[in-house]
């Protein structure tokens, strides 16, 4: 992916609504709400609303992948380029991971995103996925963290580090 030109979003925080769109803050003057364009499979501007999705910034880009509106897990993949403030449904990246909330996902440097686990409406997931150029999903070896949704992804020099969430192992507290 292309070095964006200049500091990415003129140094102002960015905030993807789950509601529908760019979002800012009535009282908060560092929010900036730009007008998008673009198109996607179904003629929409943007990605439809939605709550629970993964989102990862890359240079001038900020990347969504699926979450839920209703009861309906989405499994589309989109991109904002922020340099020109722009959404375009990525349809031509390979077999997309199933369709999924709670998930979680990181960027590896400047060009790959990581993304585990999630939740289909049926089961909790543990399968690894990376965005090069088209997804793929990772044969991990060692042990691998108990299935889960709902946690969080970060990576920490070449190790992801996936931390809480809810699944099937069974939490307790102490008193």
């Amino acid at each position: 992916m292309p070095a964006c030109p200049g500091p990415p979003i003129n140094h102002k925080p960015l905030h993807w609504s789950g509601s529908g769109g760019i979002g800012h803050a009535a009282h908060n003057k560092l929010w900036l709400q730009p007008q998008c364009t673009g198109s996607g499979s179904e003629d929409q501007v943007g990605p439809s609303p939605r709550a629970f999705y993964i989102a990862v910034a890359i240079d001038c880009h900020m990347f969504i992948f699926g979450g839920r509106y209703g009861s309906k897990r989405l499994g589309d993949f989109w991109v904002l380029d922020t340099d020109i403030w722009q959404w375009s449904e990525l349809t031509s990246f390979g077999d997309l991971p199933s369709p999924r909330d709670f998930a979680a996902a990181s960027a590896i440097g400047n060009r790959k995103i990581v993304m585990y686990g999630g939740w289909d409406g049926k089961r909790w997931l543990s399968d690894v996925y990376v965005l090069d150029t088209k997804w793929m999903e990772l044969s991990v070896s060692g042990s691998l963290p108990s299935p889960r949704c709902g946690h969080t992804a970060t990576m920490v020099e070449k190790r992801l580090l996936v931390y809480g969430g809810r699944g099937e192992v069974a939490f307790c507290l102490l008193t």
